[in-house]
């Protein structure tokens, strides 16, 4: 997916240097904390509810790392994200 994205919005000439994502584990620590946590509360209501918060924190952090590309070519920077539609951000090598 990032590979095929990135070769769309390249211009001609243009050459990719690194393509990287976000560390997977980073992005995990906060919604397995809070699953971890939860856990010996689901006898009580307040544990359900904090075990199906953060069930969807954890799916949705899954979902945005799959999502985001981070690229440096010879002209600028590429950040692409977005889970649903997809956005990306850049700037000029000579800029930065």
């Amino acid at each position: 997916m990032s590979e095929k994205y990135l070769k769309e919005i390249l211009v001609e000439d243009e050459v990719v240097y690194i393509s990287l994502k976000p560390r997977l584990s980073r992005m995990l620590v906060a919604p397995a904390i809070l699953l971890v946590v939860s856990i010996p509360l689901i006898a009580i209501y307040i544990g359900v509810f904090l075990f199906i918060i953060a069930t969807i924190w954890f799916i949705y952090r899954i979902l945005l790392w799959r999502s985001v590309i981070y690229a440096l070519t010879n002209r600028r920077v590429i950040i692409k994200m977005g889970i649903i539609g997809t956005k990306h951000n850049e700037a000029p090598i000579d800029k930065i």
